[in-house]
C-alpha cells in the first residue's frame, strides 16, 4: 500500500512540475494571452449570472463595448438592454465558466493553471499507455511539449483551443494502451473528453473522426492478430464523451429558450464560408436570387466578401450577419445548412474542390502570429477589456508584439518535420516486412500515431471548411503529432542501433 500511494504521489508531483513549465509563455508574457473570441467566452457566464441572481453579482466583464463608461477597476452595472436578446450559440457556455471562473479569481491565472493540469495528465496518459512508466521519460516528454511544440502558448490562452490537443492526446493514449491504464485513470479520460467536447462544436467532429479511426484499427488489429492497443476501449469512451457533449449542447439550448423565449442565436459559419471570396455559394446567390427565398440574398449586392467580413464586420456595406437585425441574424443562422445543401446539390464538385483546397491551406498555416496581437486585434479588444486585466494586458509582450514569431514557427516546423519522418521510419519498417512481434511496443506507437494524425488533417478540413485561415486552427493540434512522431523517432532510432 504504502509503495502505491508512494507511486501516486510522485506521479502527481511530476503532473505539478510539468503543468508549471507549461505556463511559462504566461509568465514571460506577463499574463494570459487572449483572442477576440475570449471576451465572449468570459462574458457570457456573466450575463448568465446576471440573469439568474441578480446585478449584484456582476462584475466589470459584464458591461457594454468600451466598459460602458465605467473606469478600470470600477463596479460593473449591465446595461439596459442586457438580457434581451438570447445569447449566440457557438461560444461555449461550458468553457465559458472555466474563463470566468478564472476572471473573477484575478488575473485568469486559476483558468491557465487547470489547462495546464489537464494536460500535463493527458501527457502522462500517453506515457504510461506507451510503458514510459520511468519519471524521467514522462518529464522529457513533458519538456519537449512545453519548448518544442506549441502546447504551453495555448495553454497560457484563454480560449478553448489547448482542449483539441488534450482530446488528441487523450484518444492517443487510449488507442495505444488503454488496457494499461487503471479504472480511475480510464474516469479522468472520459472526463477530459466530455469537457473538451463541451467546450467548442468542432471538437465533437474531432472526437467523431477518432471514433472512425477506432473503428478501423479495431478491424487491423483482428486482421493483423496484434495482441496490444486498445482502441475499443477508445471507441466506446469516445463515443460516450460525444453523447454527453451533445446532450450538454442541447441541454443549453433548451435552458436559453425556456429564459429568453427565444433559441440562442446562431452564427452561420456554412453561409459565410461559401459565399466568401467568389465561392461556390456566391455563384449560386448571383443566379437564384432572389427568388430563392434565403435571406442571403439580401446580400448579393455586397459579394464577394471575405468570410469573417460577412460575419463580423462592422460595416454595413461590407458586412451581413453581424450588422443585420435580430430577425435577419435568426434567419441567417437557421437557413445555413438548407442553403449548404442547395449549393451542394447543385453543384457538388465545385464545394468538395473548395474545401478540400481551404483544408490544404489551414494545414500548411500552423503558424504562432496570433500571438502577437496584430492592430486590428489590439483595437478589438481594446473596445473590451476592462479592470485590473486590462492594464495587464497592455504591457504584455503579445500587445507589444515583442514575440519571436519567426524563431517559434522554425522550432515547430523543424519538430513537426522529425516527428513525421520518425512516424514515417517506423510505419515503413513495419511494412516492409520488419519483425513486428505481436505485442510489440512499436505497434502502441502507430496506432496512437494514426488516431493523431488522422485526427490533424480533420482538424484541417473542419476549421478550413468553417473559417478564413488562421495558423492557431492548425497550431492548436500539433503538439500530439509532434510528441508521438518524436516518440517514434526515438525507437526507430534505437532499434537502428541494437541491429548494428
Amino acid at each position: 500500500m504504502r509503495s502505491t500511494n508512494a507511486g501516486l504521489i510522485q506521479r502527481l508531483a511530476l503532473v505539478a512540475i510539468a503543468a508549471l513549465a507549461l505556463m511559462w509563455p504566461a509568465a514571460l508574457n506577463g499574463g494570459p494571452f487572449f483572442s477576440t473570441d475570449s471576451i465572449a467566452y468570459i462574458r457570457g457566464p456573466d450575463q448568465a449570472i446576471v440573469k439568474l441572481l441578480g446585478p449584484r453579482f456582476a462584475t466589470i466583464w459584464s458591461a457594454k463595448p468600451l466598459g460602458m463608461g465605467f473606469h478600470d477597476g470600477a463596479a460593473a452595472q449591465p446595461s439596459k438592454d442586457e438580457g434581451k436578446s438570447p445569447p449566440m450559440a457557438g461560444r461555449s457556455i461550458y468553457y465559458g465558466l472555466l474563463a470566468n471562473l478564472g476572471a473573477r479569481a484575478g488575473g485568469f491565472w486559476l483558468t491557465l493553471a487547470v489547462q495546464a493540469l489537464a494536460a500535463a495528465f493527458a501527457l502522462q496518459l500517453m506515457c504510461r499507455a506507451l510503458g514510459w512508466e520511468r519519471g524521467w521519460s514522462y518529464l522529457v516528454v513533458a519538456m519537449l511539449a512545453a519548448f518544442a511544440t506549441p502546447l504551453a502558448f495555448f495553454v497560457s490562452c484563454v480560449m478553448p483551443d489547448v482542449w483539441a490537443a488534450i482530446l488528441i492526446l487523450t484518444v492517443g493514449a487510449l488507442a495505444a494502451g488503454g488496457e494499461r491504464l487503471s479504472r480511475t485513470e480510464l474516469t479522468a479520460a472520459f472526463l477530459l473528453l466530455s469537457f473538451a467536447a463541451a467546450s467548442h462544436t468542432t471538437h465533437l467532429l474531432l472526437l467523431a473522426t477518432a471514433v472512425g479511426a477506432g473503428v478501423l484499427l479495431i478491424a487491423a488489429r483482428s486482421l493483423f492478430r496484434f495482441r496490444v492497443g486498445a482502441p475499443g476501449i477508445m471507441t466506446a469512451i469516445a463515443l460516450s464523451a460525444m453523447a454527453l457533449g451533445v446532450l450538454s449542447g442541447l441541454a443549453f439550448n433548451i435552458a436559453v429558450t425556456k429564459v429568453y423565449h427565444a433559441p440562442p442565436v446562431q452564427p452561420p459559419f456554412l453561409t459565410a464560408r461559401l459565399v466568401g471570396d467568389g465561392r461556390p455559394g456566391d455563384v449560386w446567390l448571383r443566379r437564384h436570387c432572389p427568388g430563392a427565398g434565403f435571406q442571403a440574398c439580401a446580400y448579393v449586392s455586397r459579394l464577394p466578401m471575405p468570410t469573417d467580413d460577412f460575419l463580423w464586420s462592422t460595416q454595413a456595406d461590407r458586412s451581413a450577419f453581424w450588422t443585420a437585425s435580430p430577425a435577419q441574424r435568426s434567419a441567417l443562422g437557421a437557413e445555413q445548412f438548407r442553403f449548404a445543401a442547395a449549393v451542394f446539390h447543385d453543384d457538388p464538385l465545385a464545394v468538395i474542390r473548395q474545401v478540400a483546397a481551404d483544408g490544404a491551406a489551414q494545414f500548411a498555416d500552423m503558424s504562432f502570429e496570433d500571438f502577437n496581437h496584430k492592430a486590428g486585434v489590439r483595437a478589438s479588444l481594446e473596445s473590451w477589456m476592462v479592470g485590473p486585466d486590462a492594464k495587464v494586458w497592455r504591457a504584455s509582450m503579445a500587445y507589444r508584439q515583442a514575440w519571436p514569431i519567426r524563431v517559434l514557427d522554425g522550432i515547430e516546423l523543424a519538430a513537426l518535420v522529425l516527428g513525421i519522418t520518425g512516424l514515417a521510419a517506423l510505419a515503413v519498417r513495419a511494412g516492409a516486412g520488419a519483425k513486428f512481434r505481436p505485442d510489440d511496443e512499436r505497434i502502441r506507437i502507430l496506432m496512437a500515431g494514426f488516431v493523431i494524425a488522422v485526427i490533424g488533417v480533420a482538424n484541417a478540413l473542419v476549421c478550413g471548411g468553417l473559417s478564413d485561415i488562421f495558423g492557431r486552427y492548425q497550431a492548436r493540434v500539433t503538439a500530439p503529432l509532434i510528441l508521438i512522431g518524436l516518440i517514434a523517432l526515438s525507437r526507430f532510432a534505437s532499434g537502428a542501433a541494437r541491429r548494428r
